[in-house]
């Protein structure tokens, strides 16, 4: 399966689509509120400030899903090698490249 880092602004699956329930990638979220529980996705979930750490371990795909979460983190994520494939009215999707 290929590996997505999803950018995104709660890890609420109220808020953001679960995309690992959806279409079986494997999914890491980061957000600006992540949370440390039972309740929550055993460590694949981290914050948002760590992005430059998270683009070094070379997730095939980066989801950038709702705004203000993008703003700011274009450039990081071209400047790690990914080229953006789609994006949407709130949501950017880009590919390793290799991919």
């Amino acid at each position: 399966p290929s590996t997505v880092l999803h950018l995104a602004p709660s890890f609420q699956q109220r808020v953001v689509t679960p995309l690992g329930v959806m279409t079986g990638v494997i999914e890491t979220s980061a957000t600006p509120d992540p949370e440390d529980s039972l309740h929550t996705i055993g460590g694949r979930l981290r914050d948002i400030a760590g992005l430059p750490e998270l683009l070094s371990g070379r997730p095939d795909y980066v989801v950038v899903e709702g705004y203000p979460v993008a703003a700011g983190h274009d450039s990081k994520i071209a400047g790690a090698g990914y080229s953006k494939l789609a994006e949407g009215t709130d949501w950017r999707l880009y590919r390793a490249a290799g991919t």
